[in-house]
């Protein structure tokens, strides 16, 4: 199985697919190679099922490690590993992914956000709040694809994700943003690990949200250690909980806000 991986990873490399769709190959395969170490052909979808199920995933990731085992098993059969009727797959069940809904944010709650953000992460956000660009699309943002004279940002067809070329306009506002913070050249975001800084904008409102909480109902810091210790509990209960029923992760500091109310 690791050899298949390993041939089929070479293979998407050579076709030119960008490094963040690769590493995310390596990373669902990997998994699936370690655990079956054995050829591809006697692997049944029910052991493939089984494995996911108790693998402690979240529903969205088992199901992006499902598409990334279909196109493995689909290059496998190009070059005859498997049979071409291999249906093995079938027998995976899609899971319902409870966290897949797509909110806005209101005008407030962006307010919220920007002023907790740190310079260099404020083109991320207006451009995922003012014109919808994905996350892993922004990261790969050169200034020399915003285009303020022609009004439109263009997302390359080897940095988006449908691959395919696109024009993304740029409002007044978004423009207004953008200016403040424009470089000559390089990329849009510098930051390596976005996801760490979004979550430090996160713990920093919520910090926010809690202070005012306080000092709007006279709460002592003594009070506030012992929610800590309860949503601490909370937290490790839930933990517990989702291991056993697969439902997913708590938000950060959701067991805070629903000890305290805020």
């Amino acid at each position: 199985m690791p050899v298949v991986v390993k041939e089929f990873l070479e293979a998407k490399k050579a076709d030119g697919c960008s490094k963040r769709y690769l590493n995310t190959l390596k990373y669902n395969l990997g998994a699936f190679a370690k655990r079956f170490q054995g050829n591809i052909e006697p692997v049944v979808g029910g052991e493939i099922d089984a494995w996911l199920r108790t693998s402690g995933l979240s529903p969205r990731t088992r199901n992006n490690i499902r598409t990334s085992l279909y196109t493995l098993f689909k290059f496998a059969v190009g070059r005859r590993y498997l049979p071409k009727d291999h249906d093995e797959l079938d027998s995976v069940s899609v899971v319902n992914d409870r966290d897949g809904d797509i909110e806005v944010f209101t005008p407030a709650e962006l307010t919220e956000v920007l002023s907790c953000a740190s310079e260099r992460m404020m083109p991320f956000i207006v451009l995922g709040a003012f014109a919808g660009i994905r996350h892993a699309e922004i990261q790969r943002l050169e200034w020399r694809d915003v285009r303020f004279d022609e009004g439109a940002i263009e997302i390359h067809a080897s940095k988006a994700k449908t691959a395919s070329r696109r024009l993304v306009p740029i409002l007044p506002v978004l423009k207004e943003w953008l200016l403040k913070f424009r470089k000559p050249a390089g990329l849009v975001v510098s930051h390596r690990n976005v996801a760490f800084e979004l979550h430090l904008i996160a713990k920093t409102a919520n910090q926010l949200r809690r202070a005012a909480w306080a000092e709007a109902r006279g709460v002592t810091e003594e009070q506030l250690k012992q929610a800590d210790k309860q949503a601490k509990e909370l937290a490790a209960k839930r933990k517990r909980s989702k291991l056993r029923s697969q439902k997913g992760e708590v938000p950060p500091a959701a067991e805070t806000a629903e000890i305290e109310g805020w």
